[in-house]
């Protein structure tokens, strides 16, 4: 099975990352991703406690396994029942691989039809499908863009010379004591950006925690003022490893101005390299065109997109 979906994943990636990574580690990761998944295919244990968590009337305990399934049309994939949000009254299907790759909207509209039916019990009014080659360019009514992956080498970009003002600084946090403070700038953007709840989430005093003890945490200053701040987690996500960029805030009164993007060029110079191929990376939703162009601006290239596609 692994060998059955290992190329289309490969093949499914911007030609861009698979020159960054070198196609042999692409296929290391791509088994790693494929072996951790394949078994949640027989995970009764596991689709029990999904059971229980998300229980839909009439749906039972096996409903919640992922799914290996073929199409008529001989299309192979793994995909599984998900809920926006944890929302209940919002279940989509998640594709996690398929092949051949889809083509074509005619395909894309088959695939949500096929597993309309894989999933009546769910009433599934979406699907979401990985587009890494931007076969799906344009938003229509049925079909809307999701999360950006962006990334770019690290050691690549932090030789980029970047225009920061000398007046701002970065300082390691090594506490907590900003979390008050980091608050209460999370809401203030919120009220003054209330459509930026549906895909930014406070960052926990723990989340925060773990990137103090791992030193990439950082506080912004402009002269003696603090601005803003900067965190950024050692990750791995199926074939992106390196540091995810997890939280990034300017204050009020410091927005607009530049800030966020020097913010971000600055951390970039600090942040200690692991491997050679080590990303600077992240998962941004479209609509989030604000941190969309402080990643482009600070070396970061788009490496395909989350799609929805409505039943």
């Amino acid at each position: 099975m692994i060998e059955q979906f290992l190329a289309a994943l490969i093949n499914n990636r911007d030609s861009q990352l698979r020159a960054w990574m070198g196609e042999e580690l692409m296929r290391i990761k791509g088994e790693q991703y494929l072996n951790s998944i394949i078994p949640y295919i027989t995970d009764e244990e596991r689709a029990s406690g999904y059971h229980g968590a998300f229980y839909i009337e009439g749906a039972v305990p096996r409903d919640y396994l992922w799914k290996c399934l073929e199409m008529p049309s001989g299309k192979k994939l793994i995909a599984v029942i998900n809920f926006m949000g944890l929302d209940l009254g919002k279940p989509f299907i998640r594709v996690m691989a398929i092949e051949p790759l889809l083509e074509s909207i005619g395909e894309l509209e088959a695939l949500a039809a096929f597993l309309k039916a894989e999933f009546f019990m769910f009433s599934p009014p979406r699907i979401c499908v990985f587009d890494g080659l931007g076969k799906f360019s344009e938003e229509t009514e049925r079909l809307k863009f999701d999360m950006w992956n962006v990334a770019a080498p690290l050691n690549v970009i932090r030789e980029v010379k970047f225009d920061v003002s000398q007046q701002l600084r970065l300082e390691k946090a090594v506490n907590l004591d900003f979390y008050e403070w980091y608050e209460r700038e999370y809401h203030l953007f919120l009220e003054e950006h209330p459509a930026h709840k549906i895909w930014l989430q406070l960052t926990k005093r723990e989340e925060f925690q773990g990137m103090i003890e791992e030193e990439t945490c950082y506080l912004c200053f402009l002269g003696d003022l603090r601005i803003g701040l900067i965190a950024a987690e050692y990750q791995e996500e199926k074939f992106l490893t390196g540091y995810c960029v997890y939280e990034e805030l300017i204050v009020q009164t410091h927005r607009g101005k530049g800030y966020g993007k020097q913010m971000q060029q600055l951390m970039i110079r600090e942040l200690p390299i692991r491997d050679e191929q080590d990303l600077l990376w992240g998962t941004i939703d479209s609509g989030n065109k604000i941190s969309l162009r402080t990643a482009m601006a600070c070396g970061r290239k788009k490496l395909g997109k989350w799609i929805y596609f409505n039943t």
